[in-house]
């Protein structure tokens, strides 16, 4: 499966998991503003379609749900409402899974306040994703990263 810049949704839907994620954030860079404004709404429109299927499997199939995961990270990073929220509530639900993807959104200006909430909500089985960012080269993330396992272990993980 491949990007087609005329069948971006179609090539989207082939792209489940964590390529998904890289190949959205390219499209959307890799654009002229005028024509990335067409491929904006066609990357909503898609991202909207898995919220949804994500919010219903979650509900019943986690494995399902779970295959959503980084379309939902990446409805996080477009901060389009209220699709962003409709995504963090399904990332909630999705545990281990959801902080592989969000983890990373941490070190992204725009979505560090989204991906801290989440993580913060999924508790325990986020620390093995956030504890690579105390080795950060960028101060900022590695205090929200200690800050963040601080909240959820009730232990100081400040980098001496």
């Amino acid at each position: 499966c491949f990007l087609k810049p005329n069948g971006i949704y179609s090539s989207l839907s082939c792209l489940r998991g964590s390529s998904l994620m890289s190949a959205v954030i390219q499209l959307l860079e890799a654009c002229d503003e005028k024509r990335g404004q067409a491929v904006k709404a066609e990357v909503v429109s898609f991202l909207k379609n898995e919220v949804a299927v994500a919010l219903t499997a979650s509900q019943t199939h986690g494995a399902i749900a779970a295959q959503h995961a980084a379309a939902l990270a990446s409805a996080l990073w477009l901060q389009e409402q209220p699709l962003a929220s409709q995504a963090m509530r399904a990332l909630r639900k999705l545990g281990s899974t959801a902080a592989l993807h969000v983890a990373p959104l941490i070190q992204n200006e725009s979505t560090r306040f989204d991906a801290f909430d989440v993580l913060r909500t999924l508790g325990i089985v986020a620390v093995p994703y956030i504890k690579p960012l105390l080795r950060d080269d960028d101060e900022d993330i590695v205090a929200v990263a200690s800050r963040l396992l601080e909240h959820i272990t009730g232990q100081d993980h400040r980098p001496q």
